[in-house]
Order: structure tokens, then C-alpha cells, then sequence
């Protein structure tokens, strides 16, 4: 997955980048019915709809960790995206534990993350991938989410034994 997503990106030209953006739009902007949805709420609800309980967790995090919405940003709470944001700013909060040598946050913040992941990436993001792999017509896009749903199994490995 890797190599194969290194060529592809070190192969780019107009026609390439086309391709691209129309697959992108196709899985995940609705452009086909049966796209890859990447919200939360979509694979963990009872009937696939946005806006859900993974909406409101997500929401409820966000205010906990004193994060705001980005003026002029229209996706849910539960979108892939800024779930890995959250999961930077946790990150930068760990470095900072870890810098001021605070060993009851640190420990807080890794309990955080692996927490965070169980409960709200790793239960949603194979099925997303599941959804790219079945649809993905240049093959771009399910390398990116294979390689990503090794890397979020590897982070919580490494969460889990620390």
C-alpha cells in the first residue's frame, strides 16, 4: 500500500489529478448513493444517517478539551477529519505533559487517546475503509485507508502498552 500510493503520488499529471477528483467527489462528496461516508455517525448508527450520537459525543469532546469550530467549516463533529485533529491536539497535549515532566497528565492523555480510539475511530473507520476499497476506481484512495487503518491499529497498540 505504500509503494503503491508513493507511485501514484509521484506520477501526477492533469489528466491523473482529474481522475482523482472525480473519484474523490464520487466516494465521498455523494456523488454516487452508495458512497463511502466518512462520519462517524454513518457507521455507527441505527439507520446510516449524519448527525447522530457519534455526532454529539464528538461535540461534547471537542467543548471538553476547550476546542471551537474553525469559522466557515460546514462538516459534522464526526467527520474523519477533524477527529485526527482531535487526536493531534492530543497529542500536542501529551508532548506538553511529557515536557513539563507532569506524569499524572501524561498518563491521563495516553489513557485519552486509546480511549478516543476505541470508542470512536476504530469503530467505524475499517467499515469506512471497507466502503473505499469496494468503490475506489484508481486505487489512490483505498491505499490511503488501508495504510490508515493499520496505522490507527498500531497507535493503539502502542496507547495500550504504555
Amino acid at each position: 500500500s505504500f509503494k503503491r500510493l508513493r507511485g501514484d503520488l509521484s506520477r501526477t499529471n492533469d489528466d491523473q489529478v482529474t481522475e482523482l477528483a472525480v473519484d474523490f467527489a464520487r466516494l465521498f462528496l455523494g456523488a454516487a448513493v452508495d458512497g463511502a461516508f466518512p462520519y462517524e455517525s454513518v457507521y455507527t448508527s441505527d439507520y446510516g444517517l449524519i448527525m447522530q450520537d457519534a455526532h454529539e459525543e464528538m461535540l461534547a469532546l471537542y467543548r471538553q478539551a476547550g476546542l471551537e469550530r474553525a469559522e466557515g467549516l460546514s462538516e459534522p463533529e464526526d467527520h474523519i477529519a477533524l477527529q485526527f485533529e482531535y487526536m493531534g491536539h492530543q497529542c500536542q497535549q501529551t508532548i506538553s505533559a511529557l515536557q513539563h515532566k507532569d506524569d499524572d497528565r501524561f498518563g491521563e492523555l495516553i489513557r485519552s487517546q486509546r480511549d478516543f480510539l476505541k470508542q470512536h475511530l476504530l469503530s467505524w473507520v475499517d467499515r469506512l475503509g471497507a466502503d473505499i476499497e469496494r468503490l475506489d476506481r484508481t486505487d489512490f484512495y483505498r491505499s490511503a485507508a488501508k495504510i490508515t487503518n493499520l496505522w490507527l491499529q498500531i497507535d493503539f497498540e502502542i496507547l495500550s502498552n504504555l
